[in-house]
């Protein structure tokens, strides 16, 4: 007959071989979650250098529109400072 302990040797065996495959499930679970919150991570990232390739675009095309207004404005006054001074020195 089996003495005490070897009992509990026993169960103990038991009780990790059965406990093997639920570790290795809840390692596959925490790999897949690790992965899955890497990909969410990138992904994220690369949405925010999208966004911020936007933002730069805009602040280009704006401060161009802006030089070309500011050329627009500058050439229309000085036409219309020629054209005054043509008026008056035609009075």
């Amino acid at each position: 007959m089996k003495s005490f302990m070897e009992n509990v040797k026993i169960s103990q065996a038991i009780l990790l071989i059965a406990l093997v495959p639920i570790l290795v499930a809840a390692l596959h679970v925490f790999k897949d979650t690790s992965t899955k919150a890497e990909e969410m991570r990138a992904r994220e990232a690369e949405e925010v250098a999208t966004r911020q390739r936007r933002t730069d675009a805009m602040e280009v095309a704006i401060n161009e529109c802006e030089k070309a207004v500011m050329i627009i404005v500058d050439t229309v006054t000085s036409a219309a400072t020629e054209l005054e001074s043509s008026a008056e020195s035609m009075t």
